[in-house]
């Protein structure tokens, strides 16, 4: 028999032990809960920077991809020929000296290359363009302004029906795979897609506007309204029409077979994933599944094919516009070539490069709020914690070569561009008169080095990220060979083969701007292929050898400074 308090005793440490175990259940769940909770708001806020990020970088990216084709506007047509300056003296006044060198100082050519620049990217700024040469009188703004409602009218209807059409031919081609109609309208959509805009435009308007035999023409063959008419309401609204039928005809078709395309595979990708088999399985019927699962998810590709378009069909415009003399800014376009209408050449093309920027922008935006997917990606990429970030191994010998590689494309590249400012400085003085084409190449030249001094400091970033590993990559050893390769034809290019006084240039690289005085036709040009195919034999070979990178890169790196410093010194002497 227990005795009474041992059993009570019992109980109640029973008791209390239930209620020790419920409150440490309790304190545990709450502790999870609030855990859970507070893993939540972290990752909620995790999730709105990396969205700010991701739109900043974006928004980043766009203004200096902006800024590029600004400075290359600016030094684009200072190089080309003819003077600007004599364009506008003689659209203007009579063509003599003093109104060439008037112009030039109130046009302010006369200034240095760098101020010249600034003033025109203050000016562009509020979009001052300066005033038309063909246009007389007219500023280049106001031209501008006058065109493009004729060109909107055409591109916004012609996407809005071609998107349409396009999507519903890509869904029930992908959604009816193998059928009599999908053969049918890939075998249309291809052959719409490949047909050229301005061919297509010349047949419909030999068929619709001048008639073919007995057939009558049926509409205007150009223009955006009859002229001499004065017409209003719906007359007006009418005529505008009838001029707009066959460009917007030609648009609308040839726009037509990239959306479908894009759209059915699209389709086709999304039918083979998991969910859809989840809700043929859940007894759904088809057009459901169709319309409610497969289609807004196979949207996502299409979407992004129809903003970044609007970029360009203004620059595809241009054809189709110069065929049916539609007044707008493509036919704009071809008269500012033809009259060698500087200023306003500046403004179509800084205004094409802008809608094509701004539609990237948009798509890329859009995009990734429709899939966060694209957001979610962004504070992975630029984490340091290598536990988020999956890279790729590479041998030692990979890296050694990289690294090689990237340093040599730098020196390069900086030494390219001090060599050509010093040569600028040296020759001219200073950037303007007669050196403002020399100086306008050199500019020119040194965009072209930014890119891939940006490509060699990335590389070396890369190199330092990756992880080493006997069994990972060694695709840098070929950037060696091709070092080894290029250099090589380098060399073998300065080699005078042949005199500009025999009449002939250098066979390689077109350059006789310094023609020796003794030449060995014969003899020399043996020479210069014997050691370009040294070259290439001995640039394979290094790149296919990459445990031998060690006794390799000095020669490739050798090879290519001589080479490319050849080159440069012949090229500035």
């Amino acid at each position: 028999m227990t005795a009474p308090g041992f059993s009570q005793l019992r109980r109640g440490g029973e008791s209390g032990s239930a209620s020790s175990l419920h409150g440490f259940v309790d304190g545990q769940s709450a502790t999870r809960t609030q855990g859970n909770l507070d893993r939540t708001g972290k990752g909620v806020r995790k999730n709105r920077v990396g969205t700010r990020r991701y739109i900043l970088g974006k928004v980043l990216q766009a203004l200096l991809t902006l800024a590029f084709v600004l400075l290359f506007n600016f030094f684009l047509f200072r190089v080309i020929p003819p003077d600007a300056v004599e364009l506008y003296a003689r659209s203007t006044t009579p063509f003599t000296p003093a109104n060439i060198e008037e112009l030039t100082q109130d046009l302010g050519l006369d200034k240095p290359l760098p101020q010249q620049f600034l003033i025109y990217a203050q000016d562009t700024l509020p979009l001052n363009f300066g005033d038309s040469f063909s246009f007389q009188g007219q500023d280049v703004k106001q031209v501008i302004y006058d065109r493009i409602w004729p060109t909107l009218l055409l591109v916004a209807t012609s996407t809005i029906a071609s998107v349409a059409i396009g999507l519903l031919i890509g869904i029930y081609g992908g959604w009816r795979q193998g059928s009599s109609f999908d053969r049918g309208s890939q075998l249309f959509t291809l052959f719409v897609y490949s047909m050229p805009e301005f061919w297509f435009a010349i047949l419909v308007l030999m068929a619709f506007a001048q008639g073919i035999g007995p057939f009558p023409s049926l509409f205007p063959a150009g223009g955006y309204s009859a002229p001499g008419t004065d017409l209003t309401g719906f007359a007006h609204v009418a005529d505008v029409l009838k001029h707009l039928a066959l460009p917007w005809f030609v648009l609308t078709i040839s726009s037509i077979g990239a959306y479908a395309l894009i759209m059915r595979n699209s389709l086709i990708g999304v039918m083979n994933d998991p969910f859809v088999m989840t809700a043929r399985a859940k007894g759904l019927r088809q057009k459901q599944i169709l319309w409610r699962h497969v289609v807004p998810n196979a949207l996502l590709p299409t979407f992004t094919l129809v903003l970044l378009s609007l970029g360009f069909i203004f620059g595809g415009v241009i054809a189709i516009e110069f065929v049916f003399s539609y007044p707008g800014l493509g036919l704009l376009t071809v008269r500012a070539i033809k009259s060698q209408d500087y200023p306003l050449l500046q403004g179509l093309f800084l205004l094409f490069s802008a809608v094509v920027i701004v539609a990237n922008l948009l798509a890329d935006i859009s995009y990734s709020y429709l899939d966060p997917r694209v957001r979610a990606m962004a504070p992975v990429r630029g984490s340091r914690n290598r536990a988020d970030v999956t890279l790729p191994e590479i041998t030692r010998e990979g890296t050694l070569a990289g690294r090689v590689f990237s340093l040599t494309l730098l020196a390069s590249a900086i030494g390219l561009i001090a060599l050509s400012w010093d040569d600028i400085w040296r020759v001219c003085g200073a950037v303007h008169g007669e050196c403002v084409e020399r100086s306008a190449g050199v500019v020119i030249l040194t965009m072209g080095s930014i890119p891939a001094i940006a490509w060699s400091l990335g590389i070396l970033v890369r190199i330092r990220r990756r992880p080493v590993d006997p069994a990972g990559s060694s695709r840098y050893v070929w950037a060696l060979g091709v070092l080894v390769a290029v250099g090589a034809i380098f060399i073998a290019s300065r080699i005078p083969a042949y005199t500009c006084a025999r009449g002939k240039f250098d066979d390689v690289l077109v350059l006789c701007q310094h023609p020796p005085t003794v030449s060995q036709a014969t003899s020399w040009l043996i020479w210069k292929g014997v050691i370009g195919a040294i070259g290439l034999l001995a640039g394979a070979l290094v790149a296919v050898r990459p445990r031998f990178v060690k006794q390799t890169a000095p020669i490739a790196v050798i090879v290519w400074a001589v080479g490319f410093g050849w080159l440069i010194a012949d090229t500035m002497a």
